[in-house]
């Protein structure tokens, strides 16, 4: 594993609002392709090119590609992808019943009704961070 100071890292700066204020915040990623991939993900995502649960968790596993995987940026998406885990997606889907998928198409449409609004507020924010 390469030292810390041997790691090569591209700085972005934006800024955010916290109660009230704003501040400048600094995120930090391991390679510049990760920020590119992230903004290919989050554009997908909010022009509807990309399924949201599939973009959530594209997001997630890129989100370790940054110095700091735990950057509150990533909240909505971490919270998102814990709750819908169950939710078979792409080729797994195969593998399930017509009356399993029916009933969790309609829990899972429910769920994105109430984040589909916070999912792409953040989808703006990580392309804020990175551009």
């Amino acid at each position: 594993m390469p030292s810390a100071s041997r790691i090569k890292t591209t700085r972005r700066w934006w800024l955010y609002r916290w109660w009230g204020s704003y501040i400048m915040a600094e995120l930090l990623f391991k390679s510049p392709e990760v920020c590119d991939e992230l903004i290919s993900v989050a554009s997908a995502m909010i022009d509807g090119r990309l399924n949201l649960i599939e973009g959530v968790r594209e997001i997630n596993r890129l989100r370790f590609g940054s110095i700091n995987p735990d950057d509150a940026v990533f909240n909505v998406i971490r919270g998102v992808d814990s709750e819908t885990d169950h939710f078979p997606i792409g080729k797994l889907r195969t593998h399930c019943t017509e009356g399993y998928l029916s009933r969790a198409d309609r829990e899972l449409e429910s769920y994105l009704d109430i984040m589909k609004s916070k999912l792409l507020v953040t989808c703006k924010e990580i392309l804020r961070m990175c551009n």
